[in-house]
């Protein structure tokens, strides 16, 4: 695992993988989802700054250009996916 981020960074970032069945052009269309499958509240001040980070490591996109917007939608990456079946394989 990359020392640019967290565990629970790396859950979310697993969870996110495991919703969109490791499908770069899937969509997670919901952050409440991902939050509850990592335990983590669905807050601005928990969730949404892990996944900011995520999305500016490359790891996933989102539904804006800024942040994850209102809505929460996610895409992983192939990097993204390629650091989950990393730790998954090691």
């Amino acid at each position: 695992m990359e020392s640019d981020y967290s565990v629970k960074e790396h859950r979310l970032l697993e969870a996110i993988y495991d919703l969109a069945e490791g499908d770069p052009r899937t969509i997670v269309a919901s952050a409440k989802v991902a939050a509850s499958r990592t335990n983590l509240p669905h807050t601005f001040r928990e969730f949404y700054p892990l996944a900011r980070h995520l999305k500016g490591l490359g790891l996933i996109q989102t539904s804006s250009a800024s942040g994850v917007g209102i809505v929460g939608m996610f895409r992983i990456t192939p990097t993204g996916i390629r650091v989950v079946e990393a730790v998954r394989t090691s």
